[in-house]
């Protein structure tokens, strides 16, 4: 399967990443398009503003926290969901 991706980042935190994101998640939405917002990282209410901003579940793809086997089927199941 291939999934059309935009990655966002940044050197570190309190770079406008995440105010992005979410903004261009409620632009496609309003444009009528699926998108899903994924984050790596430990903080879990960046993922739940993803999700909100995206009409669907956002998902932390963080190798720490979900253990790097699986990533792969976690962005293919929030991407095809």
């Amino acid at each position: 399967m291939i999934v059309p991706r935009v990655v966002l980042s940044a050197p570190s935190s309190g770079h406008g990443t995440g105010a992005l994101s979410l903004g261009l998640l409620a632009a496609l939405g309003v444009r009528g398009l699926d998108a899903a917002g994924f984050q790596i990282g430990p903080d879990q209410v960046d993922a739940a503003y993803l999700g909100l901003a995206a009409g669907r579940l956002g998902r932390n793809l963080d190798p720490r926290l979900v253990g790097p086997e699986r990533i792969a089927p976690l962005f293919a199941h929030g991407a095809a969901v």
